[in-house]
């Protein structure tokens, strides 16, 4: 198969015999454009986890997704699921990362100190609870299911107005959570 995969300028498609993902990954290996499979599936001989045709066609595209690497390895989360994984406060836990952008959880208390971000714009999602967040010229009160916006440059302070302050954040993965503060609540490895 290698062989003639290589000597051929044009797609070349492999016949015969394919019944197992490993067949399959051999056939890439190969540098093949592509497989028939039609005996193994019309004969049940495919390894799936469902009986007839469609079970079988449904295990052979999983596993070539699997081997293109085409399956996402996640699934979906409820924010307050994620958020009782948790109880300390000011101490943002990266959720899930989005190309550069990550999705940090944090449970806010009290209020932290005055500070901006020198490239990095964040969004504040409040899931439970109210955020005061404070800026050099207005305050303004996130509620529940509201987010803000805080462009970089921007001084803001955020403020938790009830007990604890659930937020989803996003921003990119090098944003110190205390941006140019350098207080106590600094944290220089997030996870």
């Amino acid at each position: 198969m290698k062989a003639v995969c290589a000597a051929v300028s044009k797609p070349v498609y492999i016949a015969g015999s394919i019944d197992t993902p490993e067949q399959i990954a051999v056939v890439k290996e190969a540098g093949a454009a592509g497989f028939t499979i039609g005996t193994a599936a019309l004969d049940g001989k495919y390894p799936a986890q469902e009986d007839g045709v469609p079970g079988q066609l449904a295990a052979i595209l999983r596993d070539v997704a699997a081997l293109n690497k085409h399956i996402s390895p996640f699934h979906k989360k409820t924010l307050t699921n994620a958020f009782q994984r948790f109880s300390d406060t000011w101490t943002p836990k990266i959720a899930g990362q989005v190309n550069d952008m990550q999705i940090k959880l944090a449970k806010i208390e009290g209020e932290l100190s005055w500070r901006f971000h020198k490239k990095e714009d964040e969004l504040f999602f409040v899931h439970k609870g109210r955020l005061l967040m404070k800026f050099r010229d207005r305050d303004e009160i996130v509620e529940a299911g509201e987010f803000i916006v805080v462009p970089h440059g921007v001084e803001h302070r955020p403020v938790a107005l009830d007990d604890i302050c659930e937020v989803m954040l996003l921003e990119p993965g090098t944003t110190a959570n205390t941006g140019t503060a350098t207080d106590a609540r600094r944290i220089a490895e997030r996870g």
